[in-house]
Parts: structure tokens; sequence; C-alpha cells
């Protein structure tokens, strides 16, 4: 997770080993400053609504010409694009969670002031692990999206469920071998990113 702004870090909740739901917020940033000038240009842009309006009825009853109201225009989608351009940097003053996972790292803290594609947070999805298999390609006629096999984890000694989801797309000529990448089909307590382990596959 990166920072998309350049602002003084008010609040990171969460620490390394925690646990958080998707829309948590990770990372908060003081953006006091960019709010004010959010809500400057939201003036702006109400003043260049009038201003339209006020030309296309001069427009209307002859005071004024088309030129007037295409000036007007301008003024309007230029107060427009700021006050987007001015949300788009305050939607970046907090970080939410995009799924439900824990922290890994923390690469900053409160107090600290970032600038832009900052690393921030390292974080992995508890919910949904990938196993990576390194397979001999003579095992490819027996290799199926959907395929089911058991994974025994060495770490925890347990033995679980799991299926292929994807090939590797390249066969590695030294070794003959292949990556298949897989997901548990079943429970999975106790079972963390970094572990090892051995595939038993279909005869």
């Amino acid at each position: 997770i990166s920072s998309e702004i350049a602002a003084r870090i008010v609040s990171m909740p969460y620490r390394e080993g925690e646990t958080f739901s998707q829309g948590a917020i990770l990372v908060a940033f003081d953006c006091d400053g960019m709010n004010a000038s959010l809500a400057g240009a939201q003036a702006d842009l109400r003043a260049a609504l009038v201003g339209l309006d006020s030309a296309r009825e001069l427009a209307r009853m002859k005071a004024a010409g088309q030129r007037d109201v295409e000036l007007a225009e301008a003024k309007r989608d230029r107060a427009k694009a700021d006050v987007d351009a001015m949300q788009a940097r305050v939607n970046g003053c907090e970080v939410r969670a995009p799924f439900t996972g824990a922290i890994v790292e923390r690469n900053a803290n409160p107090h600290e002031v970032i600038g832009p594609s900052t690393p921030l947070l390292r974080i992995v999805d508890r919910q949904r692990l990938e196993i990576e298999l390194i397979v001999s390609s003579s095992k490819l006629p027996l290799l199926r999206p959907g395929t089911i096999f058991l994974f025994r984890v060495d770490e925890t000694g347990e033995t679980y469920q799991a299926k292929i989801i994807r090939l590797g797309a390249v066969v590695e000529p030294a070794s003959q071998t292949i990556k298949v990448f897989g997901v548990f089909d079943g429970p999975f307590e106790g079972v963390f990113h970094g572990m090892s382990g051995t595939a038993q596959l279909p005869v």
C-alpha cells in the first residue's frame, strides 16, 4: 500500500500481525489544508455557475452576446475541473483496506511527512491463500484447472484439500518443470503466507 499524496500521517491504527476488515482505515493523513482548498474551489464553482446563469439571461434579453455565454461556460468548466482535482486529492487522505487481511509490515509511522508513492504498509489477504507448486512437466496431461489434490503443510503437519486454478505459461527447460497454482478447497485454519509443503497430485 503506497500513498497518493504528500502529507503528514495522523493515524496508522494497525500494527504488524493485526487483522483488519475490508474498508477499514489503514492510514489517515492530515488534510486540513486540502479540505480548505477544496472548499475554496467549490465556492469558485458556485460563483462561475451564477455568472453563467447571468450571461445566459443577458443573452436572452439581447444585452449580451453568445461569446459572453461561451466565456462563462469556460469559467464554469475550469472551476469544475479544479473541484474534481481537489476532490481527488482529498479522497487520498484516507487509505482503506481493499480486502479483509492482516498487516505484514509497516514502512511508515504516525507524524511522519511522506511523499506520493511512498510505501506505507505491506498487507496480505488471509481469506484466500494461493499455493504455488513446482511440478514435472511430464505431469501436464493430469493438470487441469479444477483438479483436486492434497497438500501437506510442513509447518503444521496437516494435510488439506486444494484445487488447481491455473497453470504457468512456460516450462522451465533446464529442470523440465512448470509452475502450477492452486487454492485451498475447504478450511485451512492455521496456514499462513510463506509456509511450504508437498502436494499429492492425482495419478
